[in-house]
């Protein structure tokens, strides 16, 4: 594993795209050699990322599986990221949430916990991840989702995120959400 870990933090540190891919990939087929203590190593991985889409896949391919498999200490660490002076640490923090996990309803308290700390970031694809956590996290938990993104709407947070949370919710609904002032 700590070969691994070398070679991937190497291709990460490429800042070239497919070889990022690459990392991840390696990252993702070492997934059952992960030990408990090993996630915290990701977060030397992280200082290498450069862009939404290394991030992304990083987060579906490598830190989802991790956190289902280690829910404590990949939590730990997506807390820690939530505060980081990284752009894209934060919105890894939040990403993390989107597809597969945001179905569960596992993580939803969670996922408003972090979001409510990156309402006011200043970096666009950070919003935009808080925004695509949500909508992922909604089709998990609807009810409690959409009364945060109408709350969110009231206290009139970023346009940003409270769009991309509501992408899938159609004609009067998305109407009377939009309404709200």
């Amino acid at each position: 594993m700590p070969e691994r870990i070398e070679l991937v933090k190497n291709l990460y540190s490429s800042h070239v795209g497919e070889q990022c891919e690459i990392a991840s990939y390696l990252l993702h087929l070492s997934i059952p050699l992960f030990e408990s203590n090993q996630v915290l190593l990701l977060d030397q991985l992280a200082d290498h990322f450069q862009g939404w889409g290394t991030v992304d896949d990083f987060c579906i391919n490598v830190l989802q599986p991790l956190l289902l498999k280690f829910p404590h200490e990949t939590t730990q660490l997506i807390k820690q990221w939530n505060q980081s002076e990284n752009p894209w640490k934060r919105r890894a923090s939040m990403v993390v949430f989107v597809r597969k996990i945001g179905l569960t309803d596992h993580y939803t308290d969670l996922c408003l916990e972090l979001a409510e700390n990156l309402l006011f970031d200043t970096h666009d694809l950070v919003l935009k991840g808080v925004g695509w956590a949500l909508k992922d996290t909604m089709r998990g938990n609807q009810e409690k989702v959409l009364a945060y993104v109408k709350n969110l709407r009231q206290r009139k947070i970023s346009s940003i995120i409270t769009l991309y949370a509501i992408r899938d919710i159609k004609g009067k609904e998305r109407q009377d959400i939009l309404a709200i002032k």
